[in-house]
């Protein structure tokens, strides 16, 4: 197993991706605030993201181990059930700009704020989620669950996939700090797994929500025929509960 870096540009952020996550009416008469905003932190744009594969095994009632760890948590071990395969995933803003929206005190980049962060995780997990999803055969369907969003899973199981990710880089997992009741210091961070299950619906375990919205996963999972990253994006966050 072997944990992964993501890197992204601190370039690549635009105000038209902050102003997709505004729902504001009168979103249009913040773009040159957004865009000073952008400029002047542009060096706090590049988030993080990171995953690696593991092995996923049935570990007794109620549990599955997945790598080295053991999680004993039943909803995750139904979840899991036929799975032999997962990536463990985190996807984050850069540290530095969420310290930079603490330090800010003007009214009004202080409610510009919240929607860049957003738009920066949204940008890592995309890209994150990309490099997965090329990885897993079209013939499977593709899930996403996450501590703390999906029903059932508790948030202090953050601090088990955050153990897995440490096994093999633990230099760069270090500085990730967990409260005690297993929250990012960093609440713009995204934590999961991301696993494929059968499309038949006799073994596959179908969501309801997948009922609302269905983009399916066609052709050869190395070519260009793989959803784009924000249609990957909603069908994991469909799955997990999180749209």
């Amino acid at each position: 197993m072997a944990t992964h870096l993501i890197s992204f540009p601190d370039t690549t952020l635009t105000v038209d991706m902050v102003l997709a996550e505004m729902k504001d009416l009168a979103k249009q008469s913040y773009r040159c605030i957004i865009k000073d905003m952008l400029f002047r932190y542009r060096r706090h744009l590049n988030p993080q993201g990171m995953w690696c594969k593991v092995r996923v095994s049935w570990a007794g009632e109620g549990s599955v181990r997945i790598g080295g760890t053991i999680v004993n948590d039943a909803y995750l071990a139904k979840k899991l059930l036929r799975v032999n395969t997962a990536y463990v995933f985190l996807s984050k803003i850069n540290d530095d700009l969420w310290s930079d929206r603490i330090r800010n005190r003007d009214s009004i980049e202080r409610f510009l704020f919240p929607y860049i962060m957003k738009a920066s995780i949204n940008q890592a997990f995309a890209g994150t989620a990309s490099v997965i999803a090329k990885m897993i055969p079209d013939y499977l369907k593709i899930y996403m669950d996450n501590p703390g969003y999906s029903d059932g899973w508790p948030l202090s199981c953050q601090k088990d996939l955050l153990a897995i990710l440490q096994e093999d880089c633990p230099q760069i997992v270090s500085d990730l700090r967990l409260t005690e009741d297993g929250s990012f210091i960093n609440e713009y961070t995204l934590m999961g797994i991301i696993y494929a299950r059968s499309k038949d619906t006799r073994t596959a375990l179908v969501l309801p929500s997948e009922n609302k919205k269905a983009i399916s996963l066609t052709g050869d999972s190395m070519t260009e025929n793989l959803p784009t990253p924000k249609e990957l994006m909603e069908v994991l966050y469909l799955s997990a509960g999180l749209y």
